[in-house]
């Protein structure tokens, strides 16, 4: 696994660049890998309704040599959600950028949609970009292989970039006005730009939630 690593670090270096390339790769997990999938679970009687892409494999920040496949799954109510997990990493031992998916009942999923329809849903997903930057401080922290490395310190920067820098640019909506609140509830010992803000505010979600999710 590790030499395999080393490859796709060197292939990184002399590829990652390249937009066809990542635009080939990005379409072949749309267009095959993930009907693949579908069509394999379906055929082992898994009850999965449906399986949809998510994070990078949705938009330009996809790189096909860093990008990790996120996968969310849609599964009966009631089924057994371990024999789907299972059979995921059976896959991912040929893929292995497949990402451990997000797993739903029906119910489940019809619920977050639901959620997603609400004014609310733009600030909880702030606070869940704010803590994947904190998730990757602490990964980087670890003892990585230089690709992990390069994936939990791209993914942090796409973070950022989603809270910080996108809505400047009209492409997202996360909004400047998130930190104006943070600020309030969570105000640095010295004024801060929103970056030292969010930088301020990773670690103290992480050591101040009491337990709960964010």
């Amino acid at each position: 696994m590790r030499v395999l690593k080393k490859l796709i670090l060197i292939l990184f270096s002399l590829f990652g660049n390249f937009k066809i390339i990542n635009d080939l790769v990005r379409s072949f997990y749309l267009l095959v890998l993930i009907p693949g999938t579908s069509f394999y679970l379906k055929k082992k009687h898994l009850n999965v309704l449906s399986i949809i892409p998510r994070h990078s494999l949705l938009n330009s920040h996809f790189n096909a040599f860093l990008s990790d496949i996120d996968l969310t799954i849609v599964i009966e109510n009631n089924s057994d959600y371990r024999e789907v997990l299972s059979s995921i990493f059976s896959i991912k031992k040929i893929f292995i950028m497949l990402d451990a998916p997000e797993i739903y009942f029906e119910d489940e999923y019809n619920q977050l949609n639901t959620i997603k329809k609400s004014p609310d849903w733009n600030f909880i997903h702030t606070l869940w970009q704010i803590r994947k930057i904190n998730w990757n401080y602490k990964s980087i922290a670890q003892n990585q292989t230089e690709l992990d490395l390069q994936k939990s310190k791209r993914s942090t920067q796409i973070s950022k970039s989603k809270i910080l820098v996108d809505n400047a640019q009209g492409l997202n909506v996360f909004s400047l006005s998130d930190f104006k609140y943070f600020r309030k509830i969570f105000p640095p010992k010295e004024q801060a730009d929103p970056q030292e803000t969010l930088c301020y505010l990773s670690p103290f979600l992480e050591t101040n939630s009491r337990g709960a999710s964010i």
